[in-house]
């Protein structure tokens, strides 16, 4: 046998920065509305709220409860679905397994609006269908 099997654990707050640049560049198939998001960061911790970082936001919003949910709508089909913690956790798992040339660019900290977005595609419609 020639293959090596390998397995890394990584750590769900790794892919919080890659939600940033979905925030920013995947809006040519999607649109994200995080008002409720903001609302709840600003109401739950008001001596933090001033702060510029939105994927903090964002992550601290769906990470904290499993209702928690940010509304996508696609664009291009006019569907509309819920962002929710879980999805994440299982869109990064495909992202990690079917997109290796994209973790690899994430995993060396050489990740860009496209890796961004092919993250975002795995983690809210299962595999990359856009771009």
């Amino acid at each position: 046998m020639n293959e090596i099997t390998i397995t890394q654990t990584l750590q769900a707050d790794e892919f919080k920065n890659l939600l940033y640049n979905c925030w920013h560049y995947s809006n040519y198939w999607c649109s994200l509305d995080c008002d409720p998001a903001f609302d709840w960061y600003n109401a739950t911790f008001p001596e933090t709220s001033d702060l510029p970082c939105i994927e903090d936001k964002l992550w601290a919003y769906l990470k904290h409860d499993p209702s928690h949910r940010i509304e996508v709508q696609d664009t291009y089909s006019n569907e509309k679905f819920s962002l929710r913690w879980d999805m994440i956790l299982e869109g990064s798992k495909t992202f990690v397994q079917d997109f290796p040339r994209h973790y690899e660019d994430f995993v060396s900290e050489n990740d860009d609006a496209v890796t961004a977005d092919v993250w975002l595609q795995c983690v809210c419609l299962g595999d990359v269908v856009y771009g």
